[in-house]
Order: structure tokens, then sequence, then C-alpha cells
């Protein structure tokens, strides 16, 4: 039997946790330094394919004869498609001019400043399900799930709610 060992990282060497890490039928996450395994292999001829929201799919054909390690550099995915909106004050419906909004991707996330008339725009997507987080400050973020597909120009507007603290005393 044989293993297969190997680590997943962008092309400027930074690891890549939580990609998914495919071998003839059998799966595996990478963790945080982007190593991941496959024990007790018989040797012949394998299909690795390697993938991670936010970057393009790796697929190689590798024979195994011995134990093999395999270092997998991705690069990041871009798209067309976009997420743009406005940030509006929930009960007076101002725009809010402070803040970020976020795309959440496993690797790394993407964040703009919302702008002087609570504006936000994000660009280079490639198609797929997002989460997206409005972070004004000092009102309660707000987050939505959007789809899309590739080239589409999904506008998303946000109303938040003033963060009201108590003071300890109660």
């Amino acid at each position: 039997m044989v293993k297969l060992t190997g680590f997943v990282y962008t092309k400027d060497g930074r690891a890549i946790g939580q990609a998914l890490v495919k071998c003839n039928g059998q799966s595996a996450f990478t963790n945080f330094d982007g190593k991941f395994e496959f024990k007790d292999l018989k040797p012949g001829d394998y299909v690795l394919i390697v993938t991670v929201k936010g970057f393009k799919g790796y697929k190689e054909s590798v024979t195994l004869k011995e134990d093999c390690v395999k270092t997998v550099y991705l690069n990041e995915e871009k798209g067309s498609s976009k997420i743009y909106g406005y940030v509006y004050d929930a009960e007076n419906g101002k725009p809010l001019t402070l803040g970020v909004v976020i795309v959440t991707l496993p690797f790394s996330n993407r964040y703009t400043k919302i702008d002087g008339n609570g504006y936000y725009e994000i660009n280079d997507l490639p198609s797929g399900s997002y989460e997206v987080i409005a972070s004004p400050l000092n009102y309660i973020s707000e987050k939505v799930k959007v789809e899309l597909s590739e080239g589409e120009a999904k506008k998303v507007d946000f109303r938040c709610n003033r963060l009201i603290e108590e003071p300890p005393w109660g």
C-alpha cells in the first residue's frame, strides 16, 4: 500500500485550508496549513482533483508506485459578476456611509468600503453562492445569501438597525 500526501497553496505560496481534494472516489479537506493525505492506496493510476471556492479547479493524473508528495498551486478565480447596492438606516432610510460590505469566501474574504452615498460594489466574482454581510459602524450587521450566474450584476440593498448598547448598570 502507498500513501498520497500533498499541500495546496495559492500561486504566491499561502496555504489554503478547507480545499476539497478528491482521489478516485475518496475525498479529504486540507487542514489549516494546506495539507491533505490519502492512506492505504494500491499502487496504480489516480486522478487528483482539488476545488475551493474563489480559485480555479485543479486536475492531474498521478501514477503511484510508492509514497508520493504533491504540491498544488491554485490561481484565484476571477469572474465577470458583481454584487452592488446601498446600505441604509432601517429606521429613517438615510444612507449609511461608514463601514464595510464583505463577501465571505473559504480562504480570503472580499471587502469594500461603503462610500459617502451609502453605495458599495464588489466586482470580478465568479458565478456561485455567496454570503454577503453589511457591517456599518455603530449598526447591527446584516447578512444575506446571494446566488450569481456568470456575468450577472445583482443589486442587494441592506437596511441595518442602530446598535443600542445597554449600560452596564442595567
